[in-house]
């Protein structure tokens, strides 16, 4: 540490040290002026002027995006006062609860179906925030992911049940941006953190998020043990709905690896269980979402027919439940590809391109790309091969950058397509 730096930063005001540690507090490398503010627990007007003061004081650089960053030889000495502040911990539970009542504000707007579950907010009211649309909750996310993960990952063995809330709120956010990477790390660490609660509902939670992941990125195996350890942990809940549901949506999960794997009958009648015990327990999404995987289910079979019907049902629960416009639009996905199948091809391009332009709409990537694989589908089968290949090279670059399984049939087509050319 050079003199002249040592000079600068022992001479600061007290206010001004104390919005140092704000940033020695923050896990991430640049935080917003709304944050540090938060941390102080003082006004954006008084955290800005002390901002302005350590910019002036070249220990602090604005960053790109609003943001500040302050050199590393401030935050090494920062971070030394901070741990001797008794009010450390005051530090860190402001910024931890700033961040998780924004996430959990931001995933009421991209999945307001979803009930959060209770999160202690001392700091900071569970209303302190909203975000008008979806596209701002996403917006949002962008913009903090990195601090996100960050706090995540440097919270998880101090704080579990903060980052568990935490991951609990972002992991929809993830899973609609399509953000593969994210999402790896985010299921790995609410596993984590399930394990050490010891929340047996937590546990089932988290074991069929890692499921799903798995089984989205062509993991079959490492998924069928997922969904089981869920099932297993989902025993240990006393709470006589939560473990049926629990248990049913995990074997949700084993039913639609069934499907993949062409054991369509065994794949149906866990589906047929499943959606009883969501009928009996009024669980209208559940059974709206039982009902699409049974669609799919029998589209692979060469059912469309049937499929049909089981798509109606879906569409029927789906309403009923309300607040899930992206599960609806799969079901218009979904309803083109059987459409297809029966050979009423122009209902079905139709139907699929309303849903393209609604899974456009909600800014859903995995939706796009199947709503335009399915479309290069039918173009193929009306010998419309120009208009095959946009639409499947659209997909195919949606499906790589999510990581998807789903690419590796796309380039199949493709490359039929060129050997008939």
């Amino acid at each position: 540490m050079t003199g002249c730096f040592a000079d600068r930063y022992h001479t600061l005001p007290a206010p001004l040290r104390a919005c140092a540690r704000a940033f020695a507090a923050h896990p991430g490398p640049e935080p917003t002026l709304p944050v540090l503010a938060a941390a102080l627990a003082t006004t954006d007007h008084v955290a800005a002027a002390h901002i302005d003061q350590l910019v002036r004081a070249d220990l602090v650089r604005p960053a790109p995006g609003s943001r500040w960053r302050i050199y590393s030889q401030a935050r090494t000495r920062a971070a030394t006062d901070l741990a001797a502040d008794p009010t450390q911990q005051l530090f860190t539970a402001r910024i931890n609860e700033w961040y998780l009542a924004r996430a959990r504000a931001a995933s009421t707007a991209a999945a307001p179906y979803r009930t959060p579950p209770p999160a202690a907010l001392t700091h900071c009211g569970p209303d302190a925030i909203e975000f008008a649309t979806p596209g701002a909750a996403l917006d949002w996310l962008d913009a903090e992911r990195v601090n996100l993960l960050t706090l995540a990952g440097t919270r998880s063995t101090d704080d579990p049940h903060m980052v568990w809330a935490l991951l609990d709120a972002i992991r929809p956010l993830f899973e609609a941006r399509g953000f593969p990477d994210d999402r790896r790390d985010a299921d790995a660490l609410a596993l984590d953190c399930a394990e050490r609660v010891g929340d047996p509902a937590w546990l089932s939670h988290a074991w069929r998020r890692y499921g799903w992941r798995a089984f989205d990125f062509g993991n079959h195996p490492h998924a069928a043990d997922a969904f089981k350890q869920a099932i297993k942990a989902a025993a240990g809940i006393p709470h006589d709905r939560t473990r049926v549901i629990a248990t049913a949506s995990a074997s949700e999960g084993l039913a639609m690896l069934e499907q993949a794997e062409n054991n369509v009958t065994h794949a149906l009648q866990l589906l047929r269980v499943n959606r009883g015990v969501y009928a009996a327990h009024g669980d209208y999404r559940s059974e709206g979402l039982s009902a699409l995987n049974r669609a799919v289910t029998l589209i692979n079979a060469r059912q469309p027919g049937e499929a049909l019907d089981a798509l109606a049902a879906a569409s029927d629960m789906l309403a009923r439940a309300g607040t899930d416009p992206y599960r609806a639009a799969l079901v218009g996905v979904e309803t083109g590809r059987a459409l297809a199948e029966l050979g009423d091809h122009t209902h079905a391009r139709i139907v699929l391109v309303t849903a393209l332009r609604e899974m456009t709409k909600l800014d859903r990537p995995r939706g796009r790309a199947l709503a335009l694989h399915y479309l290069g589908d039918l173009a193929i089968t009306c010998d419309d091969l120009d208009q095959a290949r946009a639409f499947l090279h659209e997909a195919a670059d949606i499906y790589a950058g999510l990581c998807d399984r789903a690419e590796t049939a796309v380039q199949f087509l493709l490359d039929d397509i060129s050997a008939g050319a």
